[in-house]
C-alpha cells in the first residue's frame, strides 16, 4: 500500500515539517509561526517559490538555543503529528 500523496511517511522518519505541523510542534498558531518566518527568527527552507518547510533538526537546535532544558527529536516529531486543536 502506497502512502497518501500528501504524507511523506511516519512522523518519526520525517525530515521536514509543513508550516502547520511546525506550528503544532511549537505550540503556537500558524500566524505566529509566519510572524517568526517574516522576522527571520526561525530557520526554514523554501521548496520551489511558495512552499515553506522546516527541518526537524534545525527546529530542535533552534528550540535548544532558546531553552534551558534539552529537546529530543522524538518530542518535536510527536508534537507535529498531533491533530490541531482549536480553542
Amino acid at each position: 500500500m502506497k502512502p497518501a500523496r500528501n504524507q511523506a511517511g511516519p512522523p518519526e522518519f520525517r525530515l521536514l515539517l509543513r508550516p502547520q505541523e511546525c506550528a503544532n510542534s511549537l505550540g503556537i498558531s500558524l500566524r505566529g509561526l509566519m510572524n517568526l518566518v517574516d522576522a527571520g527568527e526561525i530557520p526554514y527552507c523554501r521548496i520551489g517559490q511558495r512552499n515553506l518547510r522546516f527541518y526537524v533538526d534545525d527546529l530542535r537546535t533552534w528550540i535548544q538555543e532558546r531553552s534551558s532544558q534539552p529537546v529530543r527529536h522524538q518530542d518535536v516529531v510527536a508534537a507535529a503529528s498531533e491533530p490541531e486543536t482549536t480553542p
